[in-house]
């Protein structure tokens, strides 16, 4: 049989679980109940283009960016963050049809930043916000939606270009990838910064007018688009 309680009370989320498990105690409707986040509890993102974690987060590990070959038409779309001490299986067998690259800067999107990132790689780090469970990234912002939200960076929005064309030369032709907040003091990486067209490139990203009829302005024709980063 249940007992029920006489008096209200506050009980955590956890407790009341562990009732209700237990079968053992019947709350009543004026019962209120506090959410109390696990103090392991934490938001994991990456910031592009940095090797340290804003002083909101912890770094899990840094590395670089690696992404495909941007005139391949195989293997995945999403950019990684690949750690700088990477460890084999000794039982993996030779990789033959899928492969990492770097990730350069278009020189001409460069000019946004504060470092000169032209033509260079970019480092990543991975980071622990801790005590916070929700992050966001949000494109064409600069500052987070409300006030309750933790800062995390900001940044412009990028990816691999948007032109492909079957007569042009293999140098010219681009693929699909994701979109990333590229942070707005990136660096370049201090070892892998070499300029190929065997690498993956990604430009800044705009809106364009002429299908956004409707919503220019407030956007803006060829202007690049912000980003930020944020947690809660």
């Amino acid at each position: 049989m249940f007992e029920t309680l006489a008096n209200p009370v506050t009980i955590t989320t956890s407790e009341r679980l562990t009732a209700i498990m237990k079968q053992s105690v019947c709350f009543p409707e004026w019962a209120t109940f506090s959410a109390t986040l696990p103090l392991n509890s934490a938001a994991i993102y990456t910031r592009w283009g940095r090797t340290k974690c804003p002083k909101t987060a912890k770094q899990v590990y840094r590395g670089f960016m690696a992404g495909p070959v941007y005139t391949s038409a195989g293997g995945g779309v999403n950019f990684q963050c690949l750690p700088s001490d990477p460890e084999y299986d000794a039982r993996a067998p030779t990789a033959t049809y899928a492969a990492f690259t770097s990730v350069w800067v278009d020189p001409r999107s460069a000019n946004a930043f504060s470092n000169n990132v032209g033509s260079k790689s970019l480092p990543c780090s991975v980071c622990e916000a801790p005590q916070r469970t929700s992050k966001i990234m949000i494109p064409a912002k600069t500052r987070c939606p409300t006030s309750d939200w933790t800062l995390e960076y900001n940044g412009l929005i990028m990816s691999s270009a948007d032109r492909y064309n079957d007569r042009s030369p293999i140098t010219d032709k681009h693929f699909r990838s994701t979109y990333e907040c590229v942070d707005m003091d990136a660096e370049p990486h201090k070892t892998v910064q070499k300029h190929s067209y065997t690498a993956a490139v990604i430009y800044t990203v705009k809106v364009d007018c002429t299908q956004f009829v409707k919503n220019c302005p407030p956007y803006q024709e060829g202007k690049a688009l912000s980003c930020v980063v944020c947690s809660k």
